[in-house]
């Protein structure tokens, strides 16, 4: 696309990285996704294909920054703007893929 039409717009970039991170969440079954300044809370479906080990150690590894809430996952950290809360997002969800057996 570059060739094309030039760099996207920073408009343009945000939304096809935000794109590809709903689609990641999609597929570990998580069905919402709320980020704001102060953190974030993702929500799972009833069945979420999150590897349980992963979320349980990332939980453990720092009980301040994320916490189980019923059915979601609140992270607290400061996300003072777009780039910095999907940057933040992108790392829990590559947390919670389920990781081939080695």
């Amino acid at each position: 696309m570059i060739d094309r039409f030039g760099p996207l717009p920073e408009a343009a970039r945000t939304l096809l990285r935000a794109t590809e991170l709903k689609l990641k969440a999609v597929a570990l079954g998580i069905r919402k996704i709320d980020a704001g300044p102060r953190g974030a809370r993702l929500r799972f479906k009833p069945e979420p294909s999150v590897d349980p080990t992963a979320l349980v150690r990332l939980v453990q590894g720092d009980p301040v920054a994320y916490r189980l809430d019923g059915e979601a996952l609140r992270m607290t950290a400061d996300l003072p703007d777009v780039d910095t809360r999907l940057a933040a997002i992108g790392r829990v969800l590559d947390a919670l893929t389920l990781r081939a057996a080695a």
